[in-house]
């Protein structure tokens, strides 16, 4: 996303900057949002189990080897959810 890549020139700055951290988490949980929302149509259109959450639908693409183990657990981390 080009958006986080130029924020993330900022640097330490980011942090100091209201509006520019504000854009930067906007970003990044739209970005998060979208990876579940793919996970669940990669699931649906499988015929996988379907998941409890975003979480468990992004720890589904690694137990089904689309993504590595632990590149979907920390997506699912970040997704927000507690299971």
């Amino acid at each position: 996303m080009r958006e986080l890549e130029a924020l993330r020139k900022l640097g330490t700055n980011l942090i100091t900057d209201r509006r520019a951290l504000a854009a930067a988490k906007y970003y990044f949980i739209t970005a998060i949002e979208g990876c579940a929302r793919v996970a669940q149509h990669l699931i649906a259109d499988q015929g996988w189990k379907i998941a409890d959450s975003n979480a468990d639908a992004i720890r589904r693409l690694g137990a089904e080897g689309v993504l590595t183990d632990a590149l979907a657990e920390a997506v699912a981390r970040w997704s927000g959810s507690t299971d």
